[in-house]
């Protein structure tokens, strides 16, 4: 599946256009991507239903934005393709969540658990993670307590566990804070 999606998403004259007229004249390699996620999300129909997840089909890039709509995989293409035809080096993995799904369960994740395909930017600060659906995050951050599965070179299995903010351990989540309450019961 993630072969598919990477093959899909080659960026294509239409593609670049659309990224840059989200990018406008911003510089910032991560604002570029979030404006591209931007664009994405306010400007393109995915499709959620499992129905349409059910051939695992991946139309190119090119023909997805002609369309504007996709399914989950197809979304992820439109996203790729854009960040790269700005010349930004990306890859894709699979997001299950990590209620559903751990790495030591050895066995594929089921349909169940998947959470969408992430497109990961290599950025010099280091990894910047988008979602067509839920736009950018960093790890830890705000898609947290998901598992980002990508192969390499070799085929092997990478999983990476997406923290929760405040989170230190997979499942464990830590919040310190200090509540005041006043001689009426209300807490501030």
């Amino acid at each position: 599946m993630l072969d598919r999606v990477d093959r899909a998403g080659r960026p294509a004259d239409t593609i670049k256009k659309f990224a840059e007229s989200a990018v406008e004249d911003e510089s910032d390699p991560a604002q570029r991507v979030r404006k591209v996620a931007k664009k994405v999300h306010d400007s393109f129909n995915t499709i959620t239903s499992p129905k349409a997840m059910r051939s695992l089909s991946c139309r190119s890039a090119a023909d997805v934005l002609r369309a504007n709509y996709g399914n989950e995989l197809e979304s992820a293409v439109l996203c790729l393709a854009a960040v790269r035809s700005l010349g930004m080096t990306a890859s894709v993995a699979v997001g299950v969540d990590a209620n559903l799904w751990d790495e030591s369960d050895k066995v594929a994740p089921t349909a169940s658990a998947f959470a969408g395909v992430v497109v990961v930017v290599d950025l010099p600060e280091g990894p910047l993670y988008m979602h067509p659906r839920h736009g950018v995050f960093k790890n830890p951050g705000g898609w947290g307590r998901h598992w980002l599965l990508s192969v390499d070179d070799a085929g092997s299995l990478l999983p990476t566990y997406v923290y929760a903010r405040g989170e230190r351990e997979p499942g464990e989540l830590h919040i310190a804070g200090k509540v005041t309450v006043d001689a009426t019961g209300e807490a501030t």
